[in-house]
């Protein structure tokens, strides 16, 4: 009809079309969700709960899924590629459930975990005796500590007890270690690989003779020898990464100095590491990282310490620790100096209470600033936002481009 809008009927081709695929839609989702473990379907739709038992991050929550033994081999985390836009490494928070008989100490070993961290994620379970069929959280993500951001080599954080391996290709690696005890604490500073033994002998320093005279001068390599399967000498007098025939020491200070690692990590870095390889030895107990768009902050109990008389140090206070995190929060965000970000800082202060060595959200990117806006130049973008990556100016031109 003239002067009115004419609304024709689509052909019926395309209606049966239309409708045949509808149902192929259909049918492919419905078997999509029957094929899905239900373990694997448990984690994708389960919603995120921040509760004392497992805490799951949004972001990673299509990654995470029950890991009972046997999945895969057990030990550390494999090296995987560092991502330029993820200040750290992982995947987030596993879980598993209590078989008879296993402890939160073989079932770290087994994850990768140290003692220390595998009890400070699950504060809920008996470490010795945990309730059969009960949910294990298993830590799996971890920031760098900020002296690795520009470091290339090993970097050992005393407080966390882990070892991070950020090799010059971009591969990144990390392994939990156990350091030394009260009054033989491992010292601070940087090194480098001097001599690497497999099958070592241990020659028992004077002191610890002295303490244990029944000690022969040196240990032979066997299942009797400290020192393991392997041994990384350092450029510190009288200091080794080594294995250790106490597995059980990982995640503690027990040693006389020395880095211990597990006997299959300790094998995996050997093989990894070449001489002069830097190795770096720091005290971070507060960490904070960007992961994408969003922030985290990790932070960790500090240990109680003893003066020479044997009295109890006092250890900072509440306010001291929130400062402290204060500042690894606002190095983190001068490192994303061209975006505006939404703070949590109310969880902040929930974690630094908690300190239990998961990392959790703090903040997310909700804006870039605009052109206008942006009084940095290029010589200081490149020094805040990409001092570790170096791109090329082009390319720096290229991000700045509206």
């Amino acid at each position: 009809m003239t002067g009115q809008a004419s609304i024709q009927s689509p052909p019926a081709g395309i209606i049966s079309g239309t409708c045949s695929f509808f149902w192929f839609l259909m049918v492919s989702v419905l078997t999509s969700w029957l094929l899905i473990p239900s373990s694997v379907a448990a984690a994708l739709f389960q919603p995120v709960n921040d509760g004392p038992r497992l805490y799951l991050e949004p972001y990673l929550s299509a990654r995470i899924e029950t890991i009972h033994p046997g999945d895969r081999d057990p030990g550390s985390m494999a090296f995987q590629y560092g991502d330029p836009d993820k200040e750290g490494m992982g995947r987030g928070m596993a879980t598993h459930r209590v078989k008879a008989g296993e402890s939160l100490l073989a079932i770290g070993r087994y994850f990768g975990l140290g003692f220390n961290e595998i009890t400070a994620a699950n504060t809920h379970l008996d470490p010795w005796n945990p309730a059969q069929d009960a949910l294990v959280n298993i830590p799996q993500f971890w920031i760098f500590p900020r002296a690795a951001l520009d470091h290339r080599g090993v970097v050992i954080n005393l407080s966390e007890m882990r070892l991070y391996y950020l090799r010059r290709d971009g591969w990144h690696g990390t392994f939990p270690v156990g350091i030394g005890r009260e009054g033989l604490e491992t010292p601070l500073g940087t090194t480098h690989v001097i001599r690497k033994k497999a099958k070592p002998s241990w020659h028992v320093p004077a002191s610890i003779r002295r303490a244990d005279p029944s000690l022969p001068a040196v240990v032979p390599p066997g299942p009797d020898n400290p020192l393991g399967s392997h041994a990384i000498y350092l450029g510190m007098p009288g200091y080794l990464i080594h294995g250790t025939n106490r597995p059980t020491g990982i995640g503690h200070r027990v040693s006389h100095g020395c880095i211990r690692m597990y006997p299959k990590d300790i094998t995996t870095l050997y093989h990894q590491i070449p001489m002069q390889e830097s190795v770096l030895i720091v005290d971070e107990s507060i960490k904070a990282g960007w992961l994408g768009n969003a922030l985290y902050l990790e932070v960790h109990a500090l240990p109680t310490k003893r003066d020479h008389s044997g009295a109890i140090l006092a250890k900072p206070t509440s306010g001291q620790r929130l400062e402290e995190a204060t500042q690894a929060v606002q190095r983190a965000l001068s490192r994303r100096a061209l975006v505006t970000v939404r703070m949590d800082w109310r969880r902040m202060e929930e974690l630094v209470k908690r300190a239990d060595g998961i990392p959790r959200k703090i903040g997310t990117i909700v804006d870039v600033v605009k052109r206008k806006e942006r009084s940095l130049t290029l010589e200081r973008y490149l020094e805040d936002r990409y001092t570790l990556f170096q791109p090329t100016r082009k390319k720096v031109r290229i991000y700045l481009k509206e």
